[in-house]
Formats: structure tokens, C-alpha cells, sequence
């Protein structure tokens, strides 16, 4: 089988960053390192790394994904797939150790990733979705071994004869979001291929991540006094906290506890919203981004909101299907004050996402050891909120003549107070909202996104609408309020 690799986006929910490559400062190309012995970690996996050692057993940073497949598998070519991906990827078999006092990559010749089987076609058809989803995350959950790897584990639970849910879950010290789908595209490919006894010719890495690593530490202090200059204005008086009401007591060290709640947004108000923000000149994650602001500016009243966004350095070519942890994370300003329109806010938050995608090349680490932003107990520096837009079409999992499809599972944490997670999805926007379980419930969480909701279709029906005065209750939700207000009448005991 000649099987070319698609060109797939090195970066979902980032696709809008063609046409801006003009703007991107040009830097020397990525080599092959040259010693074959421990490498460097790049700067991200240096504080995973660290993190790792403190908070020993932490799942945070554990990345699952599962997909429910119905049709023939077969295990034992499914295997050697997953085989031949850890084969082409030095990122799957790396492990990490320390080397005169500090972590160093370790790019073994071979770590075998097996994949472990689980039958739940005994348990009670009325049972097996709830003891499966136990499972999952009972699975999801277990911590990761970084010096001993593997760093990724793959799990298959049999449900019937033709049914399956496939589970592969990564350590983010070795993966990013834009490496899922070259992990899963390759895997199908390989699949397929073995399955038909063809061969699978994919164009050979011209450098693997810990060439990246290498390259990102002889940059860095290139490029550091011009982007700090930049960082250091656009994050002057940044305040401390992220102010969310809630009745709960914020625990002086994080926790991590977390859990996901859903909201599918319908295709005619996310066409909607798509359109409103092509006419505005902007993309739609700038769009969902100053919505976003929004609406965490009017649960906390402040009019200075900072939001994390995960950017990647996929910027060159050589890493473009390269499996790694690339991602860089970026405090985004929303600068809320004099009560602007809703168009007027897409316009600022317009030049403060391409000011940030043209100097999002200084590691996020290298910023908080420069910057030494005022630290609250048990808040992340400069944000405590994020948001991610994907692209659907990377959750993709091809299997010859059976149907896959994806399958939620979740690891039970939350790196920040909420994470708002947007599937650019062709029949609507798909919305998960991840959230501290210290400090928020379901029922939080759930009017968090029918708020989200809301302010999507206001802002599609008057844009012109000033953004504080932009309702976050539906029609219903005001009228049942109304209602209750109103409703003064009491009964007295008759008079005798």
C-alpha cells in the first residue's frame, strides 16, 4: 500500500495562522543533534518534569483518548501498529533520567507498549456502561513512570464479539494536542497496512523532538531580551487572581481534583457566530476567546481578564509531523474597560492574539523566572482560566470496515479553575468545560456553559450590544425570575 500522509493541521484550533506566517520572525532551521547519548529537555518538559517529582502520582498531566469501535479488530496487527508508531517516534520511547543534577531525555532503541485487554462482555448489559466508565478512568488515572516508561499505554475493552473501546493514553511530557492527530492518523495507516500485507511508506522524520530541545535552548537566548521587552508590557499589572465567586474554601496547595461537564451548541448559532466573526475581520477562536472574557468577566467583576491559550512551535516544517511536546502556553489580556461593544472587543482582542502568536516563542517557564509575577496559594501565575479550539476532523480514528467514533473519558483533574475545551465541529460547536472540583460543582459548571450559550446568541444578534450589558440569561431563565419575584402572594389563616 503507497500511503502519503495527509497534510493535517500541525496545531487544531490554531489553523488561523495562515496568512499571519509574515509576521513570524525567521529563525535557522532544525538539524539532527548529533550524540546519540541523553539529551536535553526543551523548557516545557523540564517543568513537567518537576512537577512530576512534586506531585508524585498526579494524573494532571495524563492525557486519555478513547474511541468506541464497532466492527472486526484485529488485536494482534492493532499491536503491531502501535509497535511500529513507538518505532518512528523517539518522543514514545523516551524515558528521563537525571544527569549531573539535572532531567535529560533518554531515546531508548525500543519500548515495547502492549496492549492490555479488559472483557466486560460477563458484566450485566444494564451494568457494562457504568463499570466501562469506571474503568476508563480508573485507567485514565494511573500515573505515568517517567523514568522507567513507557510514557504511553494503550488498554482495549471488550464489550461483545464487535465491540470494542480503544484507550491510549499519553504522559504530556511526551505529547501535545497537535500530536494526537499524527499519532492517530499513523496508526491507521500502519493498521491498514499490515492488515492488507501492504506496504506503508510514509516519508522518513527529518528530526525528531529531542532535536527540537536542543534547537529551542540555543534560541532561546537569541530571541529572549526582545520577547520579554514584549511580554513585560503586555502583562504589566496583570492582576494576581482570577476573583470567581464560590463558597468554597480554595485549598492553599493545588489539588488538581477535576471534572468535565458538556453543552453542544446547535449548527445554525455556531454558523451564525462563525459568520459574525468573518465579517469582524477576525477568526472564530478570537471570537470564542473575547466571548469567553466575557463572560468570566461578569461572573468576577473585573474588567482586566487574562486567559490561557496553548500556542505550539510547529511554526517550521521540520516538526510538522512530529510527535512531542511543542506547545507553549500564553497569557491572552482582555481588556474589558469603558465598557466596549461587542465588535469593538473582537478588534482589541484581534491585535493582542496576533501580538502574542509573533513573540510566543519565549518558553511560558522562562517568563514567570524573569517576570516573578505576586503568587496567591494554590493559583497558577498570571491565569487561571484556559481555552482550547480544536479541530474535529484530528479525533479521528480510521479502522477498515468498522465505524469509530470518539468516546469521552476523563482523568479526573483540572490543571486550572476552568478550562474551556471548543470542538470546531461542522454540525456545531461542541463545548467542555473542565473545572476544579475544589472550588466549583456540576451545577456551576453546567450554568457556566448555558451562560456561554447565551452570550453566543446576543452577541450574534446585536454585536453592537456594549458587553456589559450583554444578558447571560436566556429568555426563559428572565422570565422564570420575573416570575418568582412577582410571586408575593401569601395565605393567612381566615379570621374567626
Amino acid at each position: 500500500m503507497k500511503a502519503a500522509v495527509r497534510s493535517s493541521p500541525s496545531s487544531p484550533g490554531w489553523n488561523w495562522r495562515k496568512g499571519l506566517t509574515k509576521s513570524l520572525p525567521r529563525y535557522r532551521p532544525i538539524v539532527p543533534r548529533g550524540d546519540c547519548g541523553p539529551a536535553e529537555v526543551s523548557f516545557g518538559q523540564q517543568r513537567l518534569w518537576f512537577l512530576a517529582q512534586l506531585e508524585s502520582g498526579s494524573a494532571a498531566y495524563n492525557a486519555p483518548i478513547a474511541w468506541r469501535i464497532a466492527g472486526p479488530l484485529n488485536v494482534s496487527v492493532l499491536q503491531r501498529s502501535l509497535s511500529q508508531l513507538v518505532a518512528r517516534h523517539e518522543a514514545l520511547r523516551t524515558t528521563f533520567a537525571v544527569v549531573h543534577g539535572y532531567p535529560r531525555q533518554v531515546i531508548n532503541e525500543s519500548l515495547p507498549v502492549s496492549i492490555g485487554t479488559n472483557h466486560l462482555r460477563t458484566v450485566e448489559r444494564s451494568q457494562r456502561e457504568s463499570e466501562l466508565k469506571r474503568r476508563l478512568r480508573e485507567e485514565a488515572q494511573r500515573p505515568f513512570s517517567l523514568s522507567a516508561g513507557p510514557i504511553m499505554r494503550a488498554a482495549l475493552f471488550r464489550l461483545a464479539d464487535q465491540e470494542y473501546v480503544f484507550l491510549l493514553t499519553l504522559h504530556h511530557i511526551v505529547c501535545d494536542g497537535p500530536s494526537m492527530p499524527i499519532v492517530f492518523e499513523e496508526l491507521a495507516l500502519f493498521y491498514e497496512g499490515f492488515l492488507s500485507g501492504k506496504a506503508v511508506h510514509i516519508p522518513e522524520l527529518p528530526v525528531q523532538y529531542a532535536d527540537f530541545a536542543v534547537w529551542q535552548r540555543e534560541l532561546v537566548p537569541e530571541i529572549r531580551d526582545a520577547q520579554l521587552a514584549y511580554w513585560k508590557e503586555e502583562l504589566r499589572d496583570c492582576p494576581a487572581a482570577l476573583d470567581f465567586p464560590s463558597e468554597r474554601v480554595r485549598p492553599v496547595h493545588a489539588g488538581f481534583r477535576g471534572e468535565m461537564e458538556y453543552r453542544d451548541i446547535s449548527r445554525q448559532l455556531s454558523e451564525d457566530f462563525r459568520s459574525l466573526a468573518q465579517r469582524q475581520g477576525v477568526t472564530r477562536f478570537m471570537a470564542l476567546l473575547a466571548l469567553f472574557q466575557v463572560l468570566l468577566s461578569r461572573y468576577t467583576g473585573q474588567e482586566d481578564v487574562f486567559v490561557g491559550c496553548p500556542m505550539t512551535h510547529r511554526t517550521r516544517a521540520e516538526v510538522s509531523r512530529v510527535v512531542g511536546f511543542f506547545v507553549n502556553m500564553v497569557a491572552l489580556r482582555g481588556r474589558l474597560e469603558g465598557n466596549p461593544t461587542f465588535r469593538e472587543l473582537l478588534h482589541r482582542i484581534r491585535d493582542t492574539v496576533l501580538g502574542a502568536y509573533a513573540h510566543q516563542d519565549l518558553p511560558f517557564e522562562q517568563l514567570v523566572a524573569e517576570l516573578r509575577p505576586e503568587r496567591a496559594p494554590g493559583r497558577n501565575p498570571f491565569f487561571q482560566a484556559m481555552l482550547e479550539v480544536e479541530e474535529p476532523a484530528w479525533r479521528l480514528l480510521k479502522i477498515p470496515g468498522a465505524q469509530s467514533t470518539l468516546f469521552p473519558v476523563h482523568n479526573g483533574t483540572s490543571k486550572f479553575d476552568f478550562s474551556l475545551h471548543v470542538s470546531d465541529d461542522p454540525e456545531g460547536f461542541r463545548l467542555a468545560l473542565e473545572y476544579n472540583a475544589d472550588l466549583a460543582d456540576a451545577e456551576t459548571a453546567r450554568g457556566l456553559l448555558e451562560h456561554y450559550e447565551n452570550l453566543l446568541q446576543v452577541a450574534v444578534n446585536d454585536p453592537n450590544c456594549t458587553v456589559f450589558d450583554l444578558p447571560l440569561l436566556s429568555s426563559k431563565e428572565r422570565e422564570e425570575l420575573l416570575l418568582k419575584w412577582n410571586n408575593s402572594r401569601e395565605d393567612y389563616p381566615d379570621a374567626d
